[in-house]
């Protein structure tokens, strides 16, 4: 099973700081300034009086800072473009220039049993300085409810429930997973289902490597 992921970066220590790039925020505040100023009002008897935040840009439209802007197209992104149209200009080939450098190569025999055994659960423990505690108070004991077991679709062999086998910078893991039903291929499914931080690493990395479905 071939997957096409950038490489990964080592983690950083749990009490490093986190940091979190303005960038995304940006371009969601870009994002929305757009389309508030591209949606004019059908109401009648809607006010002319533009808004305080509109009458800020001038002429009664919102508008976004330039150094936002010359921000935004240090990264390659012209809002200017985008507002007129250019999003419909989309060329995959253009998206997929790079991808050649995130092609992880399918190597035989990798996952043998040993390496298999030796797999461990990736670490996914709570940083006890991101909790900001409970302050004395807990949620009230849920009432208890009846219930049936539900006979399982399935029989002792489930081919479709395995594991997924990683490489990560702390060395090989292991995760639970399952195939699910892929509409493009009725009843010849290769999509796998697992948890995010199966394939992963977040902020602190990037994508795990040599990632395998074992049924």
């Amino acid at each position: 099973m071939r997957s096409i992921r950038p490489s990964f970066t080592a983690r950083r220590g749990r009490s490093a700081r986190r940091r979190t790039s303005p960038l995304p925020l940006v371009a969601l505040a870009a994002a929305l300034t757009l389309t508030v100023t591209a949606c004019e009002s059908g109401d009648a008897d809607a006010s002319g009086e533009p808004s305080a935040s509109a009458a800020a840009g001038g002429e009664g439209k919102i508008t976004i800072p330039d150094d936002i802007k010359d921000k935004l197209k240090e990264h390659g992104i012209d809002l200017d473009n985008w507002k007129d149209g250019a999003w419909k200009n989309w060329d995959r080939d253009d998206w997929l220039r790079e991808a050649k450098d995130y092609i992880n190569p399918i190597i035989e025999g990798l996952w043998d049993p040993d390496r298999m055994r030796d797999a461990e659960d990736p670490d996914r423990g709570v940083d006890d300085s991101d909790l900001s505690g409970d302050q004395g108070v807990t949620d009230p004991t849920p009432q208890p409810v009846d219930a049936q077991a539900v006979a399982p679709t399935y029989h002792a062999n489930a081919p479709e429930a395995g594991k997924v086998f990683f490489d990560s910078p702390e060395g090989t893991m292991v995760c639970s997973a399952t195939v699910v039903q892929d509409p493009a291929n009725p009843g010849k499914s290769n999509m796998v289902w697992t948890a995010g931080h199966c394939v992963h690493a977040g902020k602190s990395g990037g994508w795990y490597r040599n990632i395998a479905f074992v049924p």
